[in-house]
């Protein structure tokens, strides 16, 4: 299966650099740290194309859903969300969600946003490891 996760989240890492050190790819590793960003990276399968019929995958439509965390204002998470989005855009992405802000009823003191973006990934293709 073509699947570039670790690539991306290193690139948002890169790109976020000191403004945010806490980069996670999964939910329960966010902690109490903040600022914050979630990068969860989604290969979707039932898309993916065999297009010489030789039984092997040669494309799959990449889905990644960012959210940044901030505990200081909603600009602030916004800021995050803008630097992050340059990182996607690097890597070949466009989005088609977001940014939207997400109230947490339980944590009214918390901004977070979320944005969706997706990207054809071909067996040939290689994401660059951003400098």
């Amino acid at each position: 299966m073509i699947f570039w996760g670790n690539r991306i989240l290193t690139n948002v890492k890169k790109t976020l650099g000191d403004s945010c050190t806490n980069v996670v790819s999964r939910r329960n590793n966010i902690k109490a740290r903040f600022p914050a960003c979630l990068v969860h990276t989604i290969a979707d399968d039932s898309v993916s194309d065999d297009l010489d019929i030789s039984d092997e995958e040669v494309a799959v439509n990449c889905g990644v859903e960012i959210e940044t965390y901030s505990n200081v204002s909603l600009n602030n998470s916004y800021e995050l969300m803008g630097t992050a989005n340059t990182a996607m855009y690097r890597m070949g992405f466009h989005r088609v969600q977001g940014p939207f802000h997400v109230e947490e009823p339980s944590a009214p003191e918390y901004f977070r946003l979320v944005s969706r973006y997706e990207r054809v990934i071909g067996g040939a293709d290689s994401i660059p490891l951003f400098e």
